[in-house]
């Protein structure tokens, strides 16, 4: 399997697709960010001169104590570094949050599990991994496979149904990590219009929301990381498996495909629960769990259309090669 190229039978790649939609997502951000940032920097120098002046007043009439002016203004200081520097929010919010922490979790894993990484999105050079891997599993039951007997066309059609079964349940998974992928810029996004509502006690509530979201999807995040190195990783080996140890027979070497075609939909089904476990914070994760349900159900029916096809199709072919046996048993009486 190391030598196979990283272009599967459908003609893309994940991380062509991961990349440029994530790419896209960052451009977004950067626009969104720069306006807000232009649009609340005088707001906030205005906002910050209110605020000192009512803090050192409550101060200086002893309604305030001094060590609570000192933490306040240290706060109000961090706000004016994240917000009046450009690129200051970017650098260490958005991009940590966004794709630093979850792809260095995600090599970190996978290096302690013996897979390669390169550079570029490491989530999604496990996706084309998988998915070449089990093109090739499927080539190598297809070329064992000679002439036109009833068997060989069973087998044919099968190894090609299974493979498509993994490949649109392993499309799902992808699904529902990229529609995350988006939530979470949308939430990075309210950021520098919200942290300036941190200087004053009666709107620092607003920013906690957005801090709990934040964190959810944070969560979300990190924790699809690990679940797709682990998941990624143990259809690898799984795959690697069941080609290095391929039955002869053609039936046994099909059922050896869907086996890892069950094991993929168990992987779609944990990452469709996994928001549900990282609504921490606040339940915005938990409420990606519907449309990750969905995906999930779509991709497990298509899936789940390919595997009763090839049922089907055995079936029938099995029927076509009794009748013409039995053709053949009344035509020699």
């Amino acid at each position: 399997m190391g030598g196979v190229s990283t272009t599967n039978l459908v003609g893309f790649t994940y991380e062509a697709i991961a990349t440029g939609r994530i790419q896209q997502l960052k451009l977004a951000m950067d626009a969104v960010i720069a306006a807000e940032l232009q649009f609340m920097v005088p707001i906030i120098k205005s906002l910050l001169v209110v605020f000192v002046v009512r803090q050192f007043t409550l101060t200086w009439t002893g309604n305030m104590t001094v060590e609570r002016f000192i933490g306040s203004s240290v706060r109000a200081a961090v706000i004016v570094f994240l917000i009046i520097h450009s690129g200051t929010f970017v650098q260490y919010v958005r991009d940590p949050v966004f794709d630093k922490i979850p792809q260095a979790v995600s090599s970190t894993i996978l290096s302690a599990s013996g897979v390669p990484t390169s550079s570029g999105n490491t989530i999604a050079q496990q996706f084309d991994k998988v998915s070449v891997a089990s093109d090739s599993v499927t080539a190598l039951i297809i070329a064992k496979q000679t002439g036109w007997a009833v068997a060989s066309l069973v087998n044919y059609a099968s190894a090609s149904f299974a493979n498509f079964a993994v490949q649109f349940l392993l499309a799902g998974i992808a699904g529902i990590w990229l529609l995350g992928q988006g939530l979470l810029a949308i939430i990075l996004c309210f950021g520098p219009l919200l942290l300036g509502f941190e200087l004053f006690d009666r709107t620092r509530g607003w920013v906690d929301q957005w801090l709990g979201k934040l964190v959810g999807m944070t969560c979300f995040g990190i924790g699809t990381s690990i679940l797709l190195s682990i998941q990624m990783a143990g259809e690898q080996a799984l795959l690697k498996t069941v080609e290095s140890n391929l039955p002869s027979s053609g039936p046994q070497a099909v059922a050896a495909l869907m086996r890892v075609g069950c094991n993929v939909l168990l992987d779609l089904f944990t990452m469709a629960s996994l928001p549900l476990i990282c609504a921490v914070g606040s339940g915005v994760a938990a409420s990606l769990a519907a449309p990750s349900a969905l995906v999930a159900l779509r991709a497990a029916s298509a899936g789940s259309a390919g595997v009763r096809a090839m049922a089907s199709g055995g079936r029938a072919a099995a029927a076509g090669g009794a009748g013409g046996r039995a053709a053949n048993t009344a035509s020699k009486a």
